[in-house]
């Protein structure tokens, strides 16, 4: 029955979209709409909750923007009505900032295809386009979790979630339907489809054989890059990823166990400028200039067959969007000439706007930028074990080494506050871990990032008022 119910909502969707149409056609107007999450929202009607009054119109609009889909709408509210309710007299004051938060916890989670609208103070519309109804539904709980847990820190329980799907009556009417907890969708999806991610285009599932094997489980994200001199969140890394358990993701090329393998590697800088294309187009199409950047692994490049069939795929790279890419050189060997690494400069800078260099953290001779026509060096720290104050030491002389080349520099995976205290106080220019922000499905937007966004709440805490998380 309810699955009846989903697709007459899809029809009525496509219906009132249809008559929408109808309306307009004389009149369209010859540039695209803004970007629907950019959409400045309606009048606020925060005390009303999430209502079945305006779904239509909002259905409408939402559908007014989505470009394909190969299933059935599947449409969500997420309402923070009940965290507002804990937070209390805070609210008010930090109401830009809950927005900013609900945004970029909806934002990562979704696909370059699925839309999202605020409806109003309190309410969020989500669309997911390429997903079962048991899919979204669990996307979205998480979503709510993710919010709440931001908000309300060690506050949170489950009874703040509230999430709730558009569903079509008999009579055509508009009804509600509350969402599962999140335990109950999980343990009909992640036991039933153990080996198995949900999501898009964005999964990188794959067929693999002898060769390759640890990628048949593995899909690609995002993280977000801190541009520390400009304050904001505008350069996003594709990594692979593992959903190890619900809501617990290994990222990075601990995700790939057998990345050595010199075909492996191979194959996952393959995937990964393919994805990296993809979103490429999907920016253009929204006119949106975000950086991504392409980890590529040495082996791919030193080996004449497998260079030419990157070199390839490169040729596939939208031209208007090569100024928006960056290739991140990974794993080259310490002893490489100057004169090798500009020949692989030049040719992949016909494909990007720069290539960068990853080093080990403990690599303190720097290549010189002239010579070798790299415009950054940087190191990854997710899967170390050295201590931290180790890691300090060797921060702190590996960006005063770049400094001195003339080099940016940037560190991957920082997984404290400290350590991220430490690499802006080491002079690294770029910066992701946790303590930045979690990684994303899909790149879709900038954001403001400065020093203190790694410490501040987003309410100040009184005796009566529950000290939000991070």
């Amino acid at each position: 029955m309810a699955d009846t119910l989903f697709k007459r909502l899809g029809r009525k969707a496509a219906e009132l979209l249809t008559d929408a149409e109808k309306e307009k056609s004389a009149k369209r107007p010859a540039t695209p709409p803004p970007p629907l999450d950019r959409e400045p929202p309606p009048a606020s009607d925060a005390e009303s909750g999430i209502s079945a009054g305006n779904i239509e119109r909002q259905v409408r609009a939402v559908l007014q923007q989505q470009r394909t889909h190969s299933a059935e709408p599947i449409v969500h509210f997420i309402s923070l009505a009940k965290i507002r309710d804990k937070i209390g007299s805070g609210w008010e004051r930090a109401s830009q900032k809950v927005d900013d938060i609900a945004r970029q916890e909806i934002e990562r989670r979704l696909a370059p295809i699925d839309l999202f609208r605020r409806v109003d103070a309190l309410n969020y519309i989500v669309l997911f386009a390429r997903m079962t109804r048991p899919q979204a539904q669990l996307k979205c709980a998480l979503i709510a979790e993710d919010i709440a847990k931001r908000l309300l820190g060690a506050d949170f329980d489950a009874d703040a979630l509230e999430v709730k799907t558009a569903l079509v009556q008999a009579d055509g009417g508009v009804v509600l339907e509350n969402v599962p907890r999140i335990a109950e969708l999980a343990e009909e999806l992640f036991e039933a489809q153990a080996d198995k991610t949900f999501g898009d285009g964005a999964a990188a599932e794959v067929d693999a054989g002898k060769d390759g094997a640890g990628l048949n489980k593995m899909r690609l994200v995002y993280r977000p890059m801190w541009d520390v001199r400009q304050n904001a969140l505008a350069t996003y890394i594709c990594v692979p990823a593992f959903d190890v358990v619900p809501d617990a993701l290994l990222t990075g090329e601990a995700a790939v166990p057998d990345v050595t393998d010199v075909e492996t590697a191979f194959r996952l800088d393959q995937m990964v400028l393919a994805r990296v294309i993809e979103d490429l187009r999907s920016l253009e199409a929204a006119q949106r200039k975000l950086l991504l950047v392409a980890p590529l692994h040495f082996e791919t490049v030193a080996s004449r067959r497998r260079r030419d069939a990157y070199l390839r795929l490169c040729s596939g790279i939208p031209p208007a969007s090569r100024k928006l890419l960056i290739f991140e050189l990974v794993a080259v060997p310490e002893a490489i000439p100057a004169n090798r690494l500009l020949e692989l400069a030049i040719q992949f800078r016909r494909f990007s706007r720069a290539v960068i260099l990853r080093l080990p953290i403990v690599h303190f001779q720097m290549p010189v930028p002239t010579e070798t026509g790299i415009f950054a060096v940087g190191a990854d720290l997710s899967d170390t074990e050295r201590s931290e104050a180790e890691l300090m030491r060797h921060m702190e002389r590996f960006a005063a080494a770049a400094a001195k080349a003339g080099l940016r520099s940037y560190v991957h995976g920082l997984g404290s506050v400290s350590l991220t205290t430490a690499a802006v106080g080491a002079g690294f220019d770029y910066i992701d871990g946790d303590m930045i922000t979690s990684v994303v499905e899909a790149p879709r937007a900038a954001y403001r990032f400065e020093a203190r966004n790694i410490y501040a709440n987003p309410f100040r805490r009184s005796p009566h008022q529950p000290q939000a998380g991070k």
